[in-house]
Formats: C-alpha cells, structure tokens, sequence
C-alpha cells in the first residue's frame, strides 16, 4: 500500500440477536460479543441474525437458531473468514453453555 492511500478497517461481523425473553437476549448478546460479532439494532445492516427457537426466522443469509442443547446454522450465502470464524466460537460457546455437565 502506498504511504498516505487510506486503508479500510476490516468491522467485525454483525449480528442482530432476536430474543423476547431478556436474560436470554443478554446471555445471547454476550456469546455473540465473546465469539467476535458487534450486536446491532433491527434497521441495520447485518451478517447473521442470531434468535431463539421460540422466533420465527427472518430470511437472513446467516440464521442461527439456538434452541435447548442444540445450534440449526442456516447458510444461503457464501460466508467471509472472518464471520465463519466468529461463527465457529459462537456455536462452541453456545453449546458449552448448555451443557452444565
């Protein structure tokens, strides 16, 4: 890159968490902040739509839906590194988390 050409941070992956019951959105809110995502609001833009099972799906290109004991991982577009990445410690937190054992 040539001195002074402005170079583009690399944003984390976004994710909107859909959840009704607060303590299940914080605990998802969290995982997701832990595996790498940046949480945003419903009006914006989004990598991945993160929900619990009691929420229908939204159509996103990256839908994953957390259920007890189990993570259902819907892909309907290529997926970049850094949000496969974040994606893999995601479900390994989230399937962690619900094994007390």
């Amino acid at each position: 890159m040539l001195p002074g050409v402005y170079e583009e941070q690399a944003r984390p992956p976004a994710a909107q968490i859909v959840a009704d019951v607060p303590l299940l959105r914080a605990g998802l809110t969290r995982a997701a902040t832990h595996a790498g995502f940046q949480p945003v609001g419903s009006t914006e833009t989004t990598d991945i739509v993160l929900r619990s099972a009691d929420q229908a799906s939204r159509g996103a290109d990256i839908d994953v839906c957390v259920d007890l004991g189990a993570v259902t991982l819907t892909v309907h577009q290529p997926v970049n590194d850094a949000t496969w990445q974040a994606l893999r410690w995601l479900i390994i937190q989230l399937l962690e988390t619900a094994d007390p054992g």
